[in-house]
């Protein structure tokens, strides 16, 4: 079965102050985007795909490789949406292996440990254990570690709320029936937006199961939405060199 890796780095990124698309700003001697290549070219994938919206142009002429491919998420609606905007491009089955443009601090081990999660499941995510989650979504797990339910944090109840583990954003999943399962989502949500762990919700709930892999450390899982940010994982990524 092919290995398709998608990265979705359509995002605008409003909060680093700059009109450069966010995935373009540098850390640590590359764009966060070239980061999330590294770690895509490293996990034998047979294709790369990055989902490009704001500064589609110049992310294509930065990060153009004859390795790559491209497909535009014209309004931001989601990661779900966006992770829809590949659909044409794959036909038949194939495992994906989905990586976020602004989080470019996750091993090459720890990618490995996902897709050999995914291998005896039906998908798998990674997730993280933080000391102060704060407003990020939760994530429930079974008696063997296996995915439950994501809730936003907005939605949680005090219980849920004392829940430590978060969704860290990279996923690997299986198509068609993730496109089918995005597809059958109706947002719920004011932005009327489609989040992945929406489908990955009614996946377990359907009694398919998601396999949940830590990080070892987790600002493996840290995304990059600001200039601290971006100055934080610039420390982290030196120290992974």
């Amino acid at each position: 079965m092919p290995r398709i890796a998608v990265i979705l780095a359509a995002g605008k990124g409003t909060r680093m102050a700059s009109e450069k698309p966010k995935v373009l700003h540098e850390a640590a001697g590359k764009t966060l985007l070239g980061w999330v290549l590294e770690l895509a070219r490293s996990s034998d994938c047979d294709r790369v795909i990055v989902v490009v919206g704001h500064g589609a142009d110049e992310i294509r002429e930065r990060m153009a490789g004859a390795d790559l491919e491209f497909a535009v998420q014209s309004e931001q609606l989601g990661t779900g949406h966006a992770l829809l905007q590949v659909e044409s491009l794959i036909e038949g089955e194939a495992q994906i292996l989905v990586l976020s443009g602004d989080v470019p601090a996750l091993r090459s081990a720890t990618a490995q440990r996902l897709l050999t999660a995914a291998e005896d499941s039906w998908g798998a995510m990674v997730v993280a254990t933080l000391e102060e989650p704060g407003s990020l979504g939760r994530v429930i797990r079974g008696e063997s570690g296996e995915l439950v339910r994501c809730v936003e944090a907005a939605d949680a109840c005090a219980e849920e709320l004392t829940i430590k583990t978060v969704n860290a954003g990279f996923y690997v999943l299986p198509a068609p029936s993730i496109f089918a399962l995005l597809g059958r989502i109706e947002p719920a949500n004011k932005q009327a937006e489609i989040y992945l762990p929406d489908a990955l919700n009614t996946a377990a709930a359907e009694g398919e199961r998601v396999a949940c892999v830590e990080v070892e450390d987790p600002r493996e899982a840290w995304g990059v939405n600001n200039r601290s940010e971006l100055a934080r994982i610039e420390e982290v990524l030196r120290q992974q060199l």
